[in-house]
């Protein structure tokens, strides 16, 4: 199925038969030998295609509305991101993406976090990006005198484990990300700057290592994101197995390769997971996304995803885009 058209493959049948070609080429797959095994697997793929389709879905077909007015109890930053972007102003799109993956969408409590920090509370005038990378400081004192506000709200599962705390914590992260987009200029500059790179997403990525507490999972998802928003036009040639966790260990079990061993280091799983793309089409976001999801439950159960790269579905605009899949109101923690 290698050289097919761009068209992301949802198909389960071809799903599988391309599965069954790549196995004739490369040997077996061992982690899907077993039929139910092989079906929870394809599952997991189409399933995960359909959030990846979501998101560019609102990118396509959003119409302005309340959950891109930054004012409104229903406003969603990637809605907003999205119809900055329109207006041209890719800086503000940026960062409203940014503040959407660094905070995350909580299970509990939705966007509070990032929509209450975008528009300072109930304070006048809001944090949008021309004010916190002309003041950082300014807005790291905000936030740390408006702890209080944020007491008992929970960051997104992808974020679960970061805090408000000014010192090695949200402050900083968005301070070392201002440094990164200065080093350049713009965020815009940024992008421009890789574009005729041989592989622009992953220029991208390696440059944003010096932003704190924002790791692999996290620059990962915030740059799928700005691809599927159609602020990016590039996305990863694979799926940054380094220093993940649940995508690793699916593709461990896939390829039946126990940890500490040769076949199943990081960069030898990449490797034979790009080999594996050719064959599926289905991107390399949604191939991470199903093999995390997968290997909880790989004789299959509900499926289920998480995460900033499953947030159209709070989007009225997009809400037709989900036909009615489980998928829309569950969450779980991942990677």
């Amino acid at each position: 199925m290698s050289g097919t058209n761009p068209q992301r493959c949802r198909d389960p049948l071809l799903l599988g038969e391309a599965l069954t070609q790549y196995e004739s080429t490369h040997g077996a797959l061992p982690g899907i030998a077993r039929r139910v095994n092989r079906a929870s697997f394809v599952e997991h793929l189409v399933e995960c295609g359909i959030v990846a389709d979501s998101m560019r879905s609102l990118s396509a077909s959003h119409v302005d509305g309340a959950c891109s007015d930054p004012g409104a109890d229903s406003f969603n930053p990637l809605c907003g991101a999205v119809a900055r972007n329109r207006r041209g102003d890719i800086e503000e799109a940026c960062w409203l993406v940014f503040l959407a993956v660094a905070f995350g969408e909580s299970a509990d409590h939705g966007w509070h976090m990032a929509t209450s920090a975008y528009r300072r509370a109930d304070e006048a005038g809001m944090w949008d990006w021309d004010a916190v990378s002309s003041d950082t400081p300014a807005f790291r004192q905000w936030l740390g005198r408006n702890r209080y506000r944020f007491a008992g709200v929970s960051f997104g599962n992808h974020r679960k484990r970061e805090s408000l705390s000014d010192r090695n914590g949200f402050g900083e992260t968005v301070e070392t990300y201002v440094w990164w987009v200065r080093e350049q200029g713009m965020h815009a500059d940024w992008i421009d700057s890789v574009r005729h790179r041989k592989d622009p997403f992953d220029a991208l990525y390696r440059s944003m290592q010096g932003i704190r507490r924002f790791g692999r999972l996290a620059r990962f998802d915030f740059l799928c994101c700005l691809e599927s928003l159609a602020i990016i036009d590039f996305a990863p040639k694979r799926a940054y197995l380094q220093g993940a966790t649940g995508p690793l260990v699916g593709a461990r079990r896939l390829y039946g390769c126990p940890k500490g061993s040769w076949g199943g280091r990081p960069l030898v799983l990449d490797e034979r997971l790009i080999e594996l793309e050719g064959y599926l089409n289905v991107g390399f976001d949604v191939l991470e996304d199903a093999l995390c999801e997968w290997q909880k439950q790989p004789r299959g159960s509900d499926a289920t995803v998480c995460g900033v790269r499953s947030t159209p579905r709070s989007c009225t605009s997009a809400a037709s885009d989900w036909g009615g899949s489980h998928l829309a109101s569950q969450h779980a923690p991942r990677h």
